[in-house]
């Protein structure tokens, strides 16, 4: 990074510890970058094998092959578990291309939800919301209690960098459609 003018002084070591998500979503979501170099900004390839969470919980689920409307419906009723665990739960939607993003958006709607819907240059904290509709790009550095993903068909290498990128942005639960 210091090749790119970024001043690392005082950095002794690499961090490896994920305090957001759980062990459990970090493995599911490092298994969709097998086989995948991950430029580590240093020069090199980062070693995602080496990274750990302090924190458990369940196993994310992965439904491969759903229709559009079983992915729909599938959304929704992870919606209404999330917050019936936890009415305060804040709940991530996202998708690969806006058009899906705002179908997602309107048929969650339809189903008695507050949805807002984030885009590339809307801050999350401005929002009124508990559930927000969002593309896989927009998802970047922010977190959710739990997470919806419709990548929907093949995760080619592009795609499967940026669900690994939104399943991360759960710190309890997340669910993904491909």
């Amino acid at each position: 990074m210091s090749s790119c003018g970024i001043d690392i002084r005082g950095r002794a070591k690499k961090l490896y510890l994920n305090d957001r998500t759980t062990e459990e979503i970090r493995r599911e979501a490092v298994a969709l970058l097998e086989e995948i170099e991950v430029d580590d900004l240093d020069g090199g390839c980062d070693e995602i094998s080496r990274y750990k969470s302090l924190l458990h919980g369940p196993k994310p689920e992965r439904i491969q092959g759903a229709s559009m409307e079983a992915i729909r419906d599938g959304i929704r009723d992870f919606i209404g578990q999330c917050l019936d665990d936890n009415r305060d739960t804040k709940i991530g939607v996202m998708a690969p291309t806006t058009k899906l993003r705002d179908q997602l958006a309107k048929q969650i709607r339809e189903a008695g939800y507050k949805v807002a819907t984030i885009n590339h240059r809307e801050r999350l904290s401005r929002k009124d919301a508990q559930i927000f509709a969002m593309t896989l790009h927009r998802a970047k550095g922010l977190e959710f209690d739990a997470v919806a993903i419709m990548a929907h068909r093949t995760l080619d290498d592009h795609l499967r960098k940026l669900v690994y990128v939104g399943m991360t942005r759960a710190k309890r639960a997340a669910r993904l459609y491909d």
